[in-house]
């Protein structure tokens, strides 16, 4: 970062300030934890598979089984992971169409007839809101040690993929198998957490002979990270994202952007070792923060030897805590608790509670201000921006003894570039189409040979353009009226600390690309946002920005009571975004937005009042949540004038909603309660409940008193009824 960079109102990013970022993009006191998701999870699982399908299955298993790369031959072949055609019925009763495939790196998952399985689902159906999940033979996995440990990784905060016992019915056999979901939006969801990245290494090394094996580990650059869920490549924005996650993961002090790494690793060394080498490390990249939050995988889970007498008694805070975790293990392995796993579960909750209260969840390990690489890392990329910035891109590499290549994304374009074979001269580099470098950011790579049949890699450098937009933003405690200026294009962060005099925070946009981040304790205070830009003849499309924000301000992991929102003439996706907050506001008005003008997500908030005046779509946007709306107003919305959606609850006292297209909706697993309502000037339908995505169920609204100009509809998946 060049230095002066920044205004002197700005706090510089400081290890003792960085804590914010964990406090409020990663609580570690949040459990993850769904007790009515694990009950959904079926119990029996019957593929069908055609004649045709059935018999290519067969044989593509029994050609991997005895065919390898390595000396021993025990890997499994990329070749071998094709896509089968199968009909799954789930608990005797749901018939979805899916597609199936080998799983695994080694031979430990094929048990011929059977093995470890994918499963996609390709129709407009899911599996307790799953699309796509893994079937592992449970001694891949240390059986219900993977259980346990992916269970109890949600109750001391962090996200971790639902693991259970399941019964499968395929090729002729009856098998135990262990379920669990695969890197998705819906578990991204279902753990608070927007459709993010998620970063691992390309494992390309399992496919390498011995000489090529050889030129590997002779090679300064040796990862290569790809996302998992690549369907994220399909956002605005994903290309830079992704390369903004892989350039810091890239540098010498990725781990100290990871959040509460060192406990995350103290878990992993106790328990599940196998889980710290980089190639089964993952991580979930936040954009706006530029920080990365772990996810367990592949762990091997084992537990130390049980000392018979040693004391497993639980503090009182933690009771209630342990019960539910006990419940909820019980549901996913369908056994109870043994009294070691008891004495260890127990030892992990003490850890947690004594690692809080030492504040080193939030303070040990902290970024710096400066991203430091290595020597090796900062001659590549120099070399290659010259070498691109002096020569013509060609069109293919003529000479094909060239050795590993190097993708990248630089001056907002894509390239390959190729290194000549035992040296590090650059012969040539490639521009790539986005298509091009989607595949590269999202597949793990079939190598290829040169002439000297060494097999050669790609390595992904990441966005040679990085650049820090974070910026903090100092509350003078002593003021009772705080002004900012938010001027220029970057993401600035207030967090306002307990026990502060109620405040009025009058926050001024000078920017378009400006957004405003509010974290901590807004208790009592009033919060005025407005937008001095012109944006009468914008022509924005709505959807994220490059820092994964929706909103022009964001309150982010908030504790509100009594507070009190206004803003006016705001052009983002999101006027207002509300995220993982929870409290009460006192009051709330927007005027003039042209796009949504609240947006509600993974919060649980009562509003006492709401008034909403000209919104270019939705007025009121609530999600994966739990909300209560005591008196509402909601004029001139183009589309909803409030939408509950994605599994949340609303109840909605006193609402009137006018010169809108749409009432109220309620849709995908959601439950409105409407006690008074009063619609007028409705163009569609005053109430309307439907299914929307394909991982959730109808909508429902119960209502007591309506008066409304229009009619109201449901799909086949949803009621309105009167109370």
């Amino acid at each position: 970062m060049r230095k002066n960079s920044c205004p002197m109102r700005f706090i510089k990013i400081k290890k003792n300030l960085i804590a914010l970022l964990f406090l409020f993009c990663f609580s570690n006191s949040l459990v993850y934890a769904d007790l009515n998701f694990a009950n959904s999870i079926p119990k029996e699982l019957y593929f069908k598979l055609t004649p045709k399908d059935n018999s290519g299955f067969n044989k593509n298993l029994f050609q991997a089984f005895v065919d390898g790369d390595t000396k021993r031959k025990d890997n499994i072949k990329k070749k071998y992971k094709k896509w089968f055609k199968a009909e799954l019925t789930i608990d005797n009763r749901d018939l979805i169409q899916t597609k199936i495939r080998l799983m695994g790196n080694w031979k430990d998952h094929l048990r011929p007839p059977i093995s470890s399985l994918k499963v996609k689902v390709v129709d407009d159906s899911s599996v307790s809101g799953m699309r796509r999940f893994r079937l592992f033979l449970p001694r891949t996995r240390n059986n219900d040690n993977e259980i346990f440990f992916t269970t109890i990784l949600r109750y001391v905060g962090f996200p971790s993929y639902y693991s259970s016992n399941v019964s499968v019915k395929f090729n002729g056999k009856i098998y135990k198998a262990i379920l669990q979901e695969d890197a998705s939006k819906e578990f991204l969801e279902r753990n608070y957490i927007q459709e993010l990245p998620i970063l691992k290494i390309d494992e390309y090394n399992y496919n390498k002979d011995e000489a090529s094996l050889k030129y590997y580990n002779s090679q300064k650059i040796k990862n290569s990270y790809i996302i998992e869920n690549r369907n994220f490549l399909k956002k605005n924005y994903a290309e830079e994202i992704v390369s903004n996650a892989i350039y810091l993961a890239n540098s010498n002090t990725f781990k100290n952007r990871v959040h509460n790494n060192s406990f995350f690793e103290f878990l992993m060394l106790k328990y599940a070792k196998h889980a710290l080498p980089e190639h089964n490390r993952r991580y979930i990249y936040v954009p706006y923060t530029n920080t990365f939050i772990p996810l367990y995988y592949d762990g091997n889970v084992n537990f130390p030897i049980f000392e018979e007498k040693k004391n497993c008694n639980i503090s009182s805070k933690l009771i209630s805590k342990f019960e539910n975790f006990k419940d909820e293990y019980e549901v996913l392995s369908k056994k109870k608790l043994s009294k070691k796993m008891e004495c260890i579960a127990i030892e992990i909750f003490h850890a947690h509670e004594e690692m809080q209260k030492k504040e080193k969840l939030f303070q040990e390990n902290l970024i710096s201000e400066k991203i430091e690489f290595s020597k090796n890392f900062l001659e590549l990329t120099e070399n290659i921006k010259d070498f691109i910035n002096n020569n013509e891109t060609i069109l293919n590499v003529k000479d094909k003894n060239h050795g590993y290549s190097y993708s990248l994304m630089y001056n907002k374009n894509f390239y390959k570039c190729f290194l000549k074979y035992k040296n590090d001269n650059i012969l040539g580099c490639l521009e790539l189409s986005k298509n091009d470098y989607d595949k590269i950011l999202s597949r793990g790579q079939k190598l290829k040979k040169n002439k000297d049949s060494i097999k050669l890699a790609n390595i992904n450098l990441g966005n040679l353009d990085y650049f820090n937009k974070v910026r903090f933003l100092n509350i003078n405690k002593d003021k009772e009226n705080i002004y900012f200026n938010i001027d220029d294009q970057f993401i600035y962060i207030l967090k306002i600390d307990e026990n502060i005099e109620p405040k009025k925070i009058i926050a001024k946009f000078q920017s378009l690309d400006s957004k405003l981040i509010i974290t901590g304790d807004l208790s009592d205070h009033e919060i005025i946002l407005e937008n001095e830009t012109d944006i009468t003849n914008l022509n924005f499309l709505p959807g994220n920005d490059i820092n994964y924000l929706n909103g022009c301000t964001s309150i982010i992991s908030a504790k509100l009571s009594n507070t009190k929102i206004y803003a006016s003439n705001f052009h983002c996706e999101d006027t207002l975004n509300i995220i993982k907050s929870e409290g009460d506001i006192n009051n709330i008005e927007i005027k003039n937005s042209l796009f949504d003008a609240v947006d509600f997500d993974f919060s649980n908030l009562n509003i006492s009042n709401i008034k909403i005046k000209k919104a270019g779509n939705d007025c009121l946007d609530l999600s994966f949540g739990n909300y209560q709306v005591k008196k509402g107003e909601f004029l001139e919305c183009n589309d909803k004038g409030i939408s509950l959606g994605e599994k949340s609850k609303g109840d909605f006292e006193n609402i009137k909603i006018l010169d809108s297209k749409y009432g109220l909706v309620s849709k995908d697993s959601s439950i409105a309660n409407i006690f008074n309502l009063s619609g007028k000037n409705i163009t569609k339908f005053c109430l309307s409940a439907y299914k929307k995505k394909q991982e959730f169920g109808g909508g429902k609204i119960n209502f007591t008193n309506i008066k409304c100009n229009k009619e109201f509809y449901n799909d086949e998946f949803s009621i309105i009824s009167r109370n």
